[in-house]
C-alpha cells in the first residue's frame, strides 16, 4: 500500500467541465475505451478515466457523486526520474511517466463547501 495524499478541489458547476478536459489532456490514454460522462448541462464528455476500474458511461446530475481513476502523465525531472528508479522502472524514450492511480471524486452541487 502506498502513500495517500489528498487535495480538494472545488470548481463551480460551470467549470467542470473545462477541469475534466484538463485533466483529461495530461491522463494516459486508458487500457479500454475510456467513459462517457453525461454533465448535469447535459453535454457528454469522453474522457480517458475509469470509473471503480470500469468502463462504463456514467451521469452526473446536481446532489450526486462520481468517482473517476485514472493515471496522469507528468515531465519526466530529476523529481520524476529519482522516483521512477526508486520503483525499479527505467526511463524511457517518452517524455513524460505514469504516476498513478489517481482518484477522482466529483461532488455535484450548486454551492460551495
Amino acid at each position: 500500500m502506498g502513500l495517500n495524499y489528498s487535495i480538494d478541489l472545488y470548481f463551480h458547476i460551470a467549470d467542470l467541465e473545462e477541469a475534466l478536459l484538463a485533466t483529461a489532456s495530461i491522463a494516459a490514454p486508458n487500457q479500454g475505451h475510456g467513459l462517457n460522462l453525461a454533465l448535469p448541462n447535459e453535454k457528454v464528455l469522453h474522457l480517458p478515466f475509469t470509473s471503480h476500474f470500469k468502463n462504463e458511461d456514467i451521469e452526473l446530475k446536481l446532489g450526486s457523486e462520481v468517482k473517476l481513476d485514472t493515471t496522469l502523465l507528468f515531465p519526466k525531472d530529476d523529481s520524476i526520474l529519482f522516483y521512477a528508479s526508486q520503483r525499479g522502472n527505467s526511463a524511457n524514450d517518452s517524455h513524460e511517466y505514469p504516476i498513478g492511480y489517481i482518484y477522482l471524486h466529483i461532488k455535484c452541487s450548486e454551492k460551495h463547501a
